[in-house]
């Protein structure tokens, strides 16, 4: 397969294959650390806004603005390749604003997003607790003082994560 930058699912496939080989773990596994931490975030929607006023939003809920998550996590794409994917067209103007894009282009945001930081990674995440602290420090990135509470709604979601994908299975 030729890769083309310029579509979202050929540009997350490559990030897997990086990702593979920076995290020393099997592609299916991230994939489903990822589709975790979008449950909990979102329950998996592409198109979710935040509740409550927040500015999250997409599938991871990056946040909207300059210099917020969705900002950073776009510029971490481009670093990682040295390109603007055409797919990013659009976004500058509409604040950020991520929950327009296709699951493959979001999940691909998403794992530049945590390859190009220094201090994230799935590398050696084994079990949900490891990746809920994952989470918890590198993508939630909230106070402190909300650890716990955070934490409970990790496990109360990935709870219903399991209960659906059972039902799926069966």
């Amino acid at each position: 397969m030729k890769f083309n930058p310029n579509d979202a699912k050929s540009l997350r496939d490559s990030l897997l294959v990086i990702a593979e080989n920076n995290w020393e773990m099997p592609q299916k596994d991230i994939i489903e650390h990822m589709n975790k931490i979008a449950y909990v975030e979102s329950l998996g929607k592409i198109n979710a806004v935040q509740h409550g006023g927040g500015s999250g939003r997409g599938m991871f809920q990056y946040e909207t603005g300059y210099k917020q998550g969705g900002h950073t996590a776009i510029n971490r794409l481009i670093n990682q390749f040295d390109f603007y994917p055409t797919f990013l067209d659009g976004l500058v103007a509409n604040n950020y604003d991520v929950s327009g894009l296709s699951q493959d282009a979001q999940e691909a945001l998403f794992l530049a997003d945590k390859l190009q930081d220094p201090s994230a990674s799935f590398k050696g995440i084994e079990n949900d607790s490891q990746l809920k602290k994952e989470w918890f420090e590198e993508h939630y990135a909230g106070p402190d003082s909300l650890r716990t509470e955070k934490y409970g709604l990790f496990d109360r979601q990935l709870k219903d994560y399991y209960g659906k994908k059972n039902k799926k299975t069966k």
